[in-house]
């Protein structure tokens, strides 16, 4: 399970919990720990998205670099005149 999806679910149980006390300071501190839950869920799922991005750009550079090597490559067989070389 991914971490921002445990920590909702600590601010579910934090949630349900402040709706069973009774004393107003104890619902308020129940209340106050959800917030912190769902701060770190949304932190988390920021962070998670942050390196898909990264991992995304990283592929995406590795595949022009192929594609202009191969290019390359593929140059390197032609002659001036625009004819493949025989080799």
């Amino acid at each position: 399970m991914p971490r921002g999806e445990e920590f909702r679910k600590r601010a579910q149980q934090c949630h349900r919990l402040s709706t069973q006390l009774q004393h107003p300071v104890h619902r308020s501190f129940a209340l106050d720990m959800e917030k912190a839950w769902i701060e770190l869920a949304e932190y988390e799922e920021r962070k998670a998205a942050a390196v898909l991005r990264a991992m995304a750009i990283f592929w995406a550079d590795l595949a022009g670099r192929r594609a202009t090597a191969n290019e390359e490559s593929q140059g390197s067989l032609t002659n001036k005149g625009g004819l493949r070389k025989l080799t």
